[in-house]
């Protein structure tokens, strides 16, 4: 384990084809600051979304369906439910923030060790088969200046004993500014949906909680469940710290939240040299990654809603006797929308073993009829660059 995993709401944005879609903003009642990562759903249809950085959400939902309850719960909110017409009259809504007490109830090692092996025992009976379709999103920047954009509809399926992707050859777009430096994406995406095999994850977490150096779970609730929250921590030098945590249903054993985060530090052991000539050198410092996965309640059962990763580094450049340092995110999103048996004729299998971004074939121009939802910076970044066309 080389990463630091921690609870954490990514800053990523929420996509979605615009089809009639329910929109709408989650807010903290209190502090009147937007609520990322928000779950809103339908318990009796598997469709939802999750509520992007700036607390911005579409729901896509036939109109046939307006006697549908629709549901808002987060971690550290309490829970809410709304009629179709509330989404007609109004289009902010503010959650109520609850306790979330660390110290409820702590329990001993071997206590953990006993809730993961129910989690194991309890893993295929309490999710729907992975077969899903949903919106996948990739984006690069460098000082907060995207430098590329891809977005994709997609399908995440199971076969035998292997978690899949498939790209969708029609409703797909990236783009890459004019400026960009040919420096790829260093989000692992088959790491990333490596996250879905939650057996193999689970045994090893277990068999090494020894080697955790802090161990605790308490009692907390997450929308109208009772979970478990169990945080595992190991330092892995003064520098790098290892952080996971897995929000588990008290009565069904199901794990439906996994946070991850890897602290990199500062140490020198960091730095790495990506190019080198007489004129220019560039050396690359990782400095954290994250990782979630996220399930939500659908007939008595769990479906996958979110799974995401992010990656930030310092890239050095040294010409001479300058030095500058830039910043770079690379952020891999994907929302699942429904639960549904889509034609694979559609897609197009993704080579996990690569950068999606390659992957994808359609260049973004001003003239294209796409519908997704992208947030003011993405938007900005595709009308410059097809102004500078």
């Amino acid at each position: 384990m080389q990463k630091r995993l921690l609870f954490l709401c990514l800053t990523i944005n929420t996509l979605v084809f615009a089809q009639e879609p329910l929109i709408g903003i989650i807010v903290d009642s209190e502090k009147r600051a937007p609520i990322e990562g928000a779950h809103i759903y339908l318990k009796t249809k598997p469709l939802g979304t999750t509520s992007n950085s700036i607390g911005q959400f579409q729901l896509l939902m036939p109109l046939t369906n307006i006697e549908e309850r629709i549901h808002i719960s987060h971690l550290n909110y309490e829970d809410m439910v709304l009629n179709i017409e509330d989404l007609e009259t109004q289009d902010t809504f503010f959650l109520k923030s609850k306790p979330y007490e660390l110290n409820e109830l702590l329990v001993k090692p071997l206590d953990i060790e006993n809730i993961l092996e129910d989690v194991i025992t309890s893993l295929n009976h309490n999710y729907h088969p992975l077969n899903y379709k949903g919106i996948v999103k990739q984006v690069s920047s460098f000082d907060d200046i995207i430098e590329r954009l891809l977005v994709s509809e997609i399908l995440v399926k199971k076969k035998r004993d292997k978690s899949e992707i498939y790209l969708s050859k029609e409703n797909q777009f990236k783009k890459t500014s004019d400026s960009s430096v040919d420096i790829k994406s260093m989000v692992n995406v088959s790491q990333l949906i490596g996250l879905l095999n939650l057996e193999k994850i689970l045994i090893d977490y277990k068999n090494n909680l020894d080697k955790f150096t802090k161990k605790t779970v308490y009692k907390s609730t997450y929308s109208t469940y009772n979970v478990y929250v169990i945080k595992l921590e190991i330092q892995l030098t003064i520098n790098k710290k290892t952080i996971i945590e897995l929000v588990i249903e008290e009565s069904s054993k199901a794990l439906i939240q996994m946070n991850l985060l890897a602290d990199r530090g500062d140490g020198i052991d960091q730095a790495m040299e990506v190019h080198e000539s007489k004129e220019l050198k560039i050396t690359r410092i990782p400095t954290f990654s994250t990782g979630t996965i996220k399930y939500r309640p659908f007939k008595n059962k769990w479906m996958l809603s979110e799974i995401s990763a992010d990656l930030s580094m310092k890239y050095q450049y040294k010409n001479n006797n300058e030095s500058i340092i830039k910043q770079n995110y690379n952020t891999v999103l994907i929302i699942i929308n429904e639960l549904i048996q889509a034609r694979e004729k559609d897609f197009k299998k993704a080579d996990l073993s690569k950068d999606l971004f390659y992957q994808v074939s359609k260049e973004y121009t001003d003239t294209s009829n796409y519908h997704f939802e992208l947030n003011p910076t993405e938007k900005t970044f595709l009308k410059k660059e097809c102004a500078n066309k």
